[in-house]
């Protein structure tokens, strides 16, 4: 017979997320954008506005997963990955517009953007996973809610 531990609801830790998040994202954005600034004005004002369009959907994801109410670590899973999914068309949809509309120079754009992206992606998954880790195992209580 086997029974089913019920999991304690825990939060994210949003200020370590916010930080794994958004500073990578600002440094790689701010290098991307300092590297094409070099090349002209206008390119540098386009990888920073590519850079802004990721940082500022990153920005806004990690203002609503701090508004979501407590929940057990297996059901945060789905909830970052269908999150972070869902953050990236977005910024890719609002960064499409940007460009269709006000149409900056596409290599810098894109490319500060597509590196940024990346970066707060990939940030914001490590520190996700390795929260939920040890919050399934029972690590700190800060995560016990």
């Amino acid at each position: 017979m086997s029974f089913m531990v019920a999991q304690p609801a825990i939060r994210l830790p949003v200020p370590t997320l916010a930080m794994g998040a958004l500073c990578p994202g600002v440094v790689v954005g701010s290098l991307a954008t300092v590297m094409w600034w070099n090349r002209s004005i206008d390119h540098g004002i386009a990888a920073l506005l590519g850079a802004g369009v990721a940082i500022s959907v990153a920005l806004a994801w990690v203002i609503t997963i701090s508004l979501l109410p407590a929940r057990p670590a297996a059901r945060w899973s789905l909830v970052v990955v269908f999150g972070s999914s869902a953050r990236m068309f977005l910024s890719l949809g609002l960064a499409l517009a940007l460009l269709l509309s006000i149409r900056p120079v596409p290599t810098p754009f894109w490319g500060s953007f597509l590196a940024t992206s990346l970066v707060t992606l990939v940030v914001e998954t490590f520190v996700s996973i390795s929260a939920l880790k040890r919050a399934s195992l029972g690590g700190p209580e800060d995560f016990a809610r």
